[in-house]
């Protein structure tokens, strides 16, 4: 299963500014807090946001040879989340153990939503699927599942499979390195110059750029 794209657009339009909660920030008025959710939470965070995406921000139509490269991109971004929401539900319809889901929240507003297990050696993320109405929220997903992969003794290490070639250059700014002669990627965040560690909170920082 795929990946959605992390970085919004660059240039939103006005319904993307008013509703943008920018987790890159620290003087934002958003408050992004990240929960490990139940399967039952899980399902209804992706329905609501699902529903929101479908009906508050809805994509523009028309000639794309017409559109902005700015268009273009929100809709694409719109119908990667409402396809990866859909294929999130099915994924998750089964068991439920050695598994973990952490929603990203503003309010009761599910923004984001990052799901992985525990199955193999390498703690293996499954799905992420942020809202195209957001930004930051995936780098603040990303973080909290390395922390997860640390606190279950494996070094915050972490792999996934790249959507496509726009989705492993976001992931690769993340840290992660497609491996040789695989169609995998991994994380390790002690060896990489995207994170840092700190032994007074005892968990790993995603670096981000200063805007």
């Amino acid at each position: 299963m795929g990946f959605s794209a992390i970085t919004p657009p660059t240039t939103p339009h006005s319904a993307v500014t008013n509703h943008t909660p920018d987790a890159a920030t620290s003087n934002n008025d958003y408050c992004v807090d990240i929960i490990s959710a139940t399967h039952s939470e899980l399902t209804v965070a992706a329905e609501t946001m699902a529903k929101d995406i479908r009906e508050n921000w809805k994509p523009e139509y028309g000639n794309k040879k017409e559109q902005d490269q700015e268009v273009t991109n929100w809709n694409e971004r719109h119908f990667n989340s409402t396809s990866l929401l859909l294929d999130l539900k099915l994924a998750t319809s089964g068991h439920f153990e050695q598994r973990q889901a952490l929603v990203a929240k503003v309010g009761e507003n599910p923004v984001g939503i990052l799901y992985m297990n525990f199955f193999s050696s390498t703690p293996y993320i499954q799905d992420l699927v942020t809202h195209p109405g957001s930004s930051g929220v995936g780098c603040m997903l990303m973080e909290k599942a390395v922390n997860e992969s640390y606190q279950h003794q494996q070094q915050g290490v972490l792999k996934l499979f790249p959507l496509d070639e726009t989705c492993q250059k976001v992931y690769e700014k993340m840290g992660f390195v497609m491996m040789d002669d695989q169609n995998y990627m991994l994380l390790e965040p002690s060896k990489s110059d995207a994170w840092w560690f700190d032994s007074a909170q005892d968990r790993y920082h995603l670096k981000r750029d200063k805007k």
